[in-house]
Formats: C-alpha cells, structure tokens, sequence
C-alpha cells in the first residue's frame, strides 16, 4: 500500500512539474508585487533606510493588490478535483490508494 500512496504522489509531483501554468502564476504575481514596491524600494535607497518584509501587509491594504493575489491564488487551485484523461475522480478522502497518495501532495503543496 505504501509503494501504491509514494507513487501517486510522485506522480503528482511530476504533474508539478510539467505543468508551466504553476510557474507563470507565481511570477506573474512576483512582478505585480515588485512593481508596486518599486517606488518604495527606490524611496528607502533614496533615504538610506532599509524595507523589511513588514511592507507586504500594507500593499495588500489595495484592493487591486488582493484581487491580482486572489485571482492567482484561484489559478492556482482550480484543477483540485485531480481528473486526468483515462481515469476517474478520487472519490471519497481514503477510499482507495490514489486518494491516499493524493492527501501527502496536498499537504506538502497545500
């Protein structure tokens, strides 16, 4: 049963990675947060005072900010049910061993 839940879950693993959608997500979003910090990145070399991580709760105050990290946030989880052409869905949580390797996944990427 093991041998069963690791290769679910190393094959899920490599659906990661083949999949490009998960990485375009997090740069897209990378570049949005970093144009909106640009000025403040600019504003404290200017004055000589560092930027914390501190800065992300207060860019997040805009609204446009949420919705860009929401919408990426849902890119990102939209395929959760884990259909793939020539099997079928997972079923209930434990009921056989493909929904046993998809909970680790799940949790190591969730």
């Amino acid at each position: 049963m093991w041998n069963k839940i690791r290769s679910v879950f190393l094959f899920q693993m490599k659906l990661v990675r083949a999949n490009q959608r998960i990485l375009m997500i997090f740069i897209l979003v990378a570049i949005f947060i970093f144009s909106n910090l640009q000025g403040v990145l600019e504003f404290s070399q200017d004055v000589g005072i560092p930027v914390t991580p501190w800065a992300f709760p207060h860019i997040t105050s805009d609204y446009i900010c949420q919705l860009v990290i929401m919408a990426g946030a849902v890119a990102l989880f939209c395929d959760a049910p884990f259909t793939i052409v020539g099997q079928g869905t997972c079923g209930c949580a434990f009921s056989n061993n493909r929904s046993c390797g998809d909970t680790p996944f799940l949790v190591f990427y969730g």
